[in-house]
């Protein structure tokens, strides 16, 4: 079952939050505080221009994906970005995921989204978005000062 994520789900969230950090190149990049991602997550939850949606499978969350909304700086739309996603990996290649992605893009439509941004940090995901008719837009790249 997807869903949006509530208050009592917090720490869940921040747990998957951090398993994601920890399972991507992204631990290896960026200087992350388990302080500010708590944050991240609470605050994305109370965002009314934001959401959490979480996957849970017989009482227990095993995905989620945060989501917030924006109007574009060059286009002016309104457009929606993934900020994290992950699943467990027993959940993975399944229909839970799928059915994430399509509830957050419900959810952006209903938010009057006009595009939607997936972040792929690798390209076995970024072969995924394409396959499900997601195009590249930019690469960014990054380094500490």
């Amino acid at each position: 079952m997807i869903r949006a994520a509530t208050d009592s789900d917090l720490g869940a969230v921040q747990t998957m939050a951090l398993r994601f950090i920890a399972s991507t190149d992204y631990q290896h990049r960026l200087a992350f505080s388990t302080a500010h991602v708590e944050a991240f997550v609470q605050q994305t939850i109370e965002n009314p221009h934001a959401v959490v949606l979480v996957s849970e499978h017989k009482g227990q969350l095993v995905g989620m994906m945060a989501v917030v909304l924006f109007i574009h700086p060059l286009t002016g739309e309104r457009t929606a970005s993934e900020m994290a996603w992950w699943m467990d990996p027993a959940h993975r290649g399944g229909r839970d995921a799928i059915r994430m992605l399509s509830e957050a893009e419900q959810w952006a439509m209903g938010q009057g989204a006009v595009m939607f941004h997936m972040i792929a940090p690798d390209e076995r995901t970024a072969e995924f978005y394409e396959r499900l008719d997601y195009r590249k837009i930019e690469t960014s790249y990054g380094r500490r000062l």
